[in-house]
């Protein structure tokens, strides 16, 4: 069930929809999403140059920095389900960091100025053009790559977690 969000897209002749959908799902998602105003493309899987930094800071910037009771915890259970010490201990001292602005707004912009250009993407939005970018998740690394090229393009995102 998609819900209503797709059906009003289509009564609405003003808006373009644009679906990047895995290979494995991509037919499916024609079957379901496809229209005149509504284009399903392959989502871009392939790691871009520099995965390993992507990854790194990427998550830096966003998990193991976000100063929470539900970070403390996921990052305890992660330990206790058979993680490293020595990754656990990496990753509560970030946390502890992170409750710094300062310290978040250092990696982000270090993840986002250093890490994080990737000219595949570019090319779909000077295609599209879009007004506002959508993503279904914050955690893999395309959903980073993408919003990264949104806010550099000064587009609205949205993020449902």
């Amino acid at each position: 069930m998609v819900g209503t969000f797709y059906e009003e897209v289509k009564e609405r002749s003003d808006l373009k929809l644009v679906v990047f959908a895995p290979e494995k799902t991509i037919d499916d998602m024609r079957k379901l999403f496809s229209s005149e105003r509504c284009i399903v493309e392959p989502l871009i899987t392939e790691r871009p140059k520099g995965f390993f930094a992507n990854l790194f800071f990427g998550s830096m910037a966003s998990y193991p920095l976000i100063p929470t009771k539900t970070i403390f915890i996921r990052q305890k259970y992660a330990y206790l389900n058979g993680g490293s010490f020595w990754g656990f201990m990496l990753k509560r001292f970030l946390w502890v960091l992170g409750h710094h602005s300062l310290t978040r707004r250092f990696f982000r912009w270090l993840w986002y100025r250093m890490f994080s250009g990737d000219t595949d993407w570019g090319h779909h939005f000077e295609k599209y053009k879009p007004d506002v970018v959508f993503s279904t998740s914050g955690f893999r690394w395309w959903d980073f790559t993408i919003l990264t090229q949104a806010k550099r393009r000064r587009i609205p995102t949205v993020l449902m977690l």
